[in-house]
């Protein structure tokens, strides 16, 4: 038993390293760009104050932090051969929340993809759009049967921040001074992070908690 449950967390282990292995062995064979630009923190790079990017990082972390929950929600029903629907459901929040966590941490949509892909910012924003419209569709029965009230706050606040992005609404000059505008467009994000985070986090243990009092 002991022997078998030690194959298994290796084969695991192997799994998870290959991929970080083979992205060093990258790094190190091209030389299209500095390595430490590649392997050191951003704000050691640009000799930043230690607070530089805060907001943008604590938003990072909460996506992971959803990402992480509803993997582990949807590995744990697996295990335990529950709920298919929900599994799906979950597996593709997770996937959805990890491809926003990458385009807000490598800033994709405004950056990575306009300048290096030559793809316009406005396609983007729209592919993305279409994408969450296919992801609601398709779960919306299930999104309609839980408890969605901050579910609904997260798709607002995204809304208003996109909104404030693109200067859909009129702001007063006195906001546009030393940044403030920014603050609305973050703020509303990062307020949409925390409540798409709080949603499957209440929707896991709910979940989670039925099937072991059900069994």
């Amino acid at each position: 038993m002991i022997f078998s449950n030690l194959k298994k967390t290796l084969g695991v282990l192997v799994f998870l390293y290959f991929p970080i292995l083979a992205i060093l062995v990258l790094i190190k064979i091209q030389d299209r760009v500095p390595i430490y630009y590649l392997t050191l923190d951003p704000i050691a790079v640009g000799n930043n104050p230690f607070y530089t990017g805060a907001l943008s990082n604590i938003g990072i972390l909460f996506w992971c932090a959803a990402t992480t929950v509803c993997w582990f929600c949807f590995a744990l029903l697996i295990e335990l051969k529950q709920k298919k629907r929900l599994q799906l459901f979950f597996l593709a929040s997770g996937a959805l929340t990890a491809f926003l966590l990458f385009d807000d941490l490598f800033v994709l949509h405004s950056i990575g993809f306009p300048q290096y892909l030559k793809i316009p910012e406005e396609s983007i924003v729209f592919i993305y759009l279409l994408i969450v419209i296919a992801y609601l569709s398709i779960f919306r029965r299930m999104i309609l049967s839980t408890d969605n009230i901050s579910f609904v706050f997260a798709l607002i606040f995204f809304g208003l921040s996109v909104l404030f992005d693109k200067e859909v609404f009129p702001i007063p000059d006195y906001w546009l001074d030393n940044g403030n505008n920014l603050l609305l467009e973050d703020g509303f994000k990062i307020l949409g992070i925390v409540s798409w985070f709080y949603y499957f986090v209440q929707l896991g243990i709910t979940e989670i908690k039925k099937v072991y009092l059900n069994r």
